[in-house]
């Protein structure tokens, strides 16, 4: 094989590898491009969720403030329901108290009941006179 073959064989053999280095080439261009869309794609996923979470703490702020006023208004109802309740207990006591003063102490319960069962035993034995005198008419 004189110079010139080598050369062509040579060059044959530069000509393939430029070759399989120009598809090689080509499939890192395909899979760069697909990488970009990929990336592309994942970017705008990015985005909306970025969206779909300011939208939520949005709502998360509404929430708060809807929550600080509903505190707000349970604490209200709690001192009125206090503030009510104590009133009804303070009426209930007075009402005892105007209950107590009415009734009879329990000494002088004791001497009417005294007094009652003298009484009973002094209509008993006037009964049983009165009987007797009308057996001796």
């Amino acid at each position: 094989m004189d110079t010139g073959e080598k050369i062509l064989a040579l060059l044959e053999q530069i000509n393939s590898r430029m070759e399989n280095l120009e598809s090689g080439q080509a499939a890192l261009e395909g899979r760069m491009e697909r990488i970009s869309g990929d990336l592309k794609f994942t970017n705008l996923e990015l985005r909306n969720l970025e969206n779909k979470q300011a939208a939520f703490e949005g709502r998360m702020g509404h929430f708060e403030v809807a929550l600080a006023g509903m505190q707000d208004d349970l604490t209200a109802v709690k001192l009125r329901l206090e503030l009510d309740v104590e009133k009804r207990f303070d009426a209930v006591n007075e009402g005892i108290d105007t209950i107590l003063a009415k009734l009879t102490p329990k000494s002088r319960v004791d001497e009417l009941e005294a007094d009652v069962v003298v009484l009973k035993s002094a209509i008993k034995m006037l009964s049983q006179e009165v009987a007797e005198l009308k057996k001796a008419q």
